[in-house]
């Protein structure tokens, strides 16, 4: 390939260009991948250990968008954020929640079409503070609401298929929000995108 475009620097670098975000790509995905699993070993052992410390959801939220801002552009996903003014400090496990919203965003850009939107959001609710992050992908019927939690359950058009990923984000997603004092739940209608929401104590 390269020699038939050797007289042509441009699309050289434009190839290795290519080649490179495939290689990236590929290496997040091994290393979610191992992760995942990791982590899987760890909750069925129960050798998952979790911090109690001071935690800003809104540095979280930031610095989850940002990290997946790349990839969200790369899939032509508008990214956004609506963050209230009053959120407070609550005690938890920063490390834990950074998992929780990557699992969570990760998600939303696997399921999102191109064009689509991700708003991630975090408001005050009484004594919990509640995150939402929402889609605007092919949503979800609500026989599987409960469903997509289980290991290896991935959900697209109402219905079991195979999708980029491991099936273990949103289980994950439940046992660390559980062991934090809080519940994950989704809102969703087939054909309407989805919202993924935890709330946890202050």
């Amino acid at each position: 390939m390269l020699l038939m475009h050797k007289d042509k620097p441009e699309t050289i670098k434009k190839i290795f260009v290519e080649f490179l975000e495939v290689i990236r790509h590929e290496g997040m995905r091994l290393e979610n991948l191992v992760n995942d699993y990791l982590d899987l070993a760890k909750i069925e052992a129960g050798q998952m250990i979790f911090k109690s410390e001071p935690v800003d959801i809104k540095g979280i939220i930031n610095k989850s968008l940002a990290i997946y801002y790349g990839e969200a552009m790369e899939y032509g996903i508008n990214l956004k954020s609506t963050i209230s003014s009053d959120l407070p400090t609550i005690n938890s496990d920063d490390g834990k929640l950074r998992q929780v919203a990557s699992n969570l965003l990760s998600n939303a850009v696997k399921y999102t079409p191109k064009g689509g939107t991700i708003t991630i959001s975090a408001e005050k609710r009484g004594k919990y503070v509640e995150v939402c992050v929402e889609d605007t992908g092919p949503g979800i019927s609500e026989e599987y609401h409960e469903k997509i939690f289980e290991k290896f359950i991935q959900v697209q058009n109402g219905k079991e298929r195979v999708k980029r990923g491991t099936g273990l984000g949103l289980p994950i997603v439940k046992y660390i929000i559980k062991h934090l004092g809080g519940r994950v739940w989704v809102e969703s209608e087939e054909g309407k995108g989805a919202k993924f929401l935890f709330a946890l104590p202050i």
